[in-house]
């Protein structure tokens, strides 16, 4: 009876350390849980915010830079002889390239690498046109012209036109891979 009672005693210690140590690993276990659906929905909601804000960025770069090619080929019409008009168009360029670097630059960091190289590179091209383009409207009121001066605006206007659609797919392949 002795050992009998003694044995269960024991027996009844243990099962009874034995449910307390489920119920502190169940407490903890949900305590783990609710601290990773937590994290989850923090990370879910940093996530849904940047990619709301790569969105963003991406399609309005996209615009701005159709913006830049539209100015500029305004800016670099040939055709016109009015100096005024001259003038306006090309502080409009002036206006949407700094308009378009002050947008571009804080917002970079939502772009791959390669397609922020491309739009450096195409804003570059942009702004050596526009400046080519002045040199050689100067060069037509100068008393000696260098003849090929317009060639050379035409020439880097048109590598424009075919840089533009590759970066114009490069930002479309961005914003379709988010």
């Amino acid at each position: 009876w002795i050992i009998q009672r003694l044995t269960s005693s024991i027996k009844y210690q243990y099962e009874k350390d034995l449910e307390k140590h489920k119920a502190d690993l169940k407490r903890e276990y949900d305590i783990q849980i609710e601290r990773l659906k937590a994290e989850l929905a923090q990370q879910h909601f940093q996530f849904s915010h940047i990619f709301k804000k790569t969105e963003e960025i991406i399609s309005e770069t996209y615009r701005r830079l159709l913006d830049v090619k539209s100015k500029l080929e305004v800016y670099t019409i040939l055709t016109r002889q009015d100096s005024s008009f001259q003038k306006k168009t090309m502080d409009e360029f002036w206006m949407t390239v700094n308009g378009f670097k002050s947008f571009f630059d804080p917002s970079r960091i939502y772009l791959p690498k390669r397609t922020v190289k491309q739009i450096e590179e195409f804003t570059s091209a942009s702004v050596a046109a526009a400046l080519q383009f002045n040199q050689a409207m100067t060069d037509a009121k100068a008393a000696n012209r260098t003849p090929d001066s317009y060639g050379k605006v035409g020439n880097n206007f048109f590598d424009l036109e075919k840089k533009l659609p590759q970066l114009l797919e490069l930002l479309e392949d961005d914003f379709q891979a988010i």
